[in-house]
């Protein structure tokens, strides 16, 4: 059953991330292809509640580059959703304040990769993008907002884990989740500026396993992989994939402007082989690691095999070594 989406509100972005994962997949000023309006996204919204879903996830993008965003948080927390937003951190300004001191969201994620201006502005590619960034993080906290920190590590900022979570720590973040860079979207494109080597990726894993434990007192959680079948993305065009870093042709499920998303889902082959794959673990044939890592990452495994079944090979380094 799926329980979270993903809901891409901007296809626009005041960053160029060197590793987006997101690149814009529609033209936004082309009718009937664009970003949904207002009026769209509210009833998708109200489709979702029906299917059951009550954890919405605003993405882009940046979500804040939408004009209507604090209309659609307002909708959708009247709706009784979980209600979490992912952004570069960037945007605070006085009607945002204002609508987070008179509501409550679930949770801000916001993306922070080095712990000096000169790695992060090097990976969004975007000068002045880490002060306003920090200045962001504090003033969320200062009211009230429960902030995770999303970390993406590749070449750039490989030797700046410790020192990352050293000032995550004290801003006062509540927790922060790593991910190695992968080879989707803008990553492909520039995959020998971003890439880890083997011997980097099991490096890196085992630092961030001690920065972890070091500052937040835990190892860091092991989700296991929900795409497609826990948790979908739906991108500012309607169109509905497995999840936000499983965007291929071949596994679009379907696009809500053609149909209604419970009608949609209920029906698509591709919903029932991500079911099927997960309950009988046919993922990563035989192997007697999967037990632990669960396969990883579905999209990092299809974007080096194109074949949905292969191992993540990062997965398989950390836990295994190769």
């Amino acid at each position: 059953m799926i329980e979270s989406v993903f809901l891409g509100i901007s296809q626009d972005c005041n960053q160029n991330c060197i590793f987006c994962s997101n690149p814009k997949i529609c033209d936004t000023e082309q009718p009937g292809n664009g970003t949904l309006s207002f009026e769209e996204t509210t009833i998708l919204i109200k489709s979702l509640k029906a299917a059951g879903v009550d954890d919405l996830r605003l993405y882009g993008g940046e979500p804040f580059m939408n004009r209507e965003i604090l209309k659609i948080m307002a909708f959708s927390l009247e709706q009784g959703m979980k209600l979490s937003v992912y952004t570069n951190g960037t945007f605070a300004d006085e009607p945002i304040r204002e609508f987070l001191i008179r509501n409550s969201i679930r949770k801000m994620f916001i993306s922070l990769d080095g712990s000096t201006a000169k790695i992060h502005d090097a990976v969004r590619q975007t000068a002045g993008a880490f002060e306003q960034t920090i200045e962001n993080i504090k003033t969320f906290i200062n009211l009230g907002v429960t902030i995770d920190i999303l970390f993406t590590i590749c070449s750039i900022n490989k030797n700046d884990v410790f020192e990352t979570y050293h000032l995550i720590r004290e801003l006062g973040v509540r927790d922060i989740k790593s991910n190695l860079v992968s080879s989707v979207g803008m990553a492909k494109k520039n995959w020998e500026k971003v890439r880890l080597d083997n011997k980097e990726v099991r490096a890196i894993s085992q630092e961030v396993l001690r920065a972890h434990q070091f500052f937040f007192g835990k190892e860091p959680k092991r989700k296991e992989c929900q795409a497609g079948n826990k948790e979908l993305f739906i991108a500012s065009n309607g169109d509905i994939y497995p999840c936000a870093m499983f965007i291929y042709d071949e596994y679009k499920i379907g696009n809500i402007r053609q149909a209604d998303f419970s009608d949609i889902i209920s029906v698509s082959p591709i919903i029932k082989e991500f079911a099927q794959m997960f309950k009988h673990g046919s993922y990563c044939g035989n192997c007697r690691s999967k037990a632990d890592c669960h396969g990883g990452c579905r999209a990092r495994a299809y974007a080096n095999h194109k074949n949905l079944l292969k191992p993540d090979f990062i997965s398989c380094l950390i836990n295994k070594g190769g």
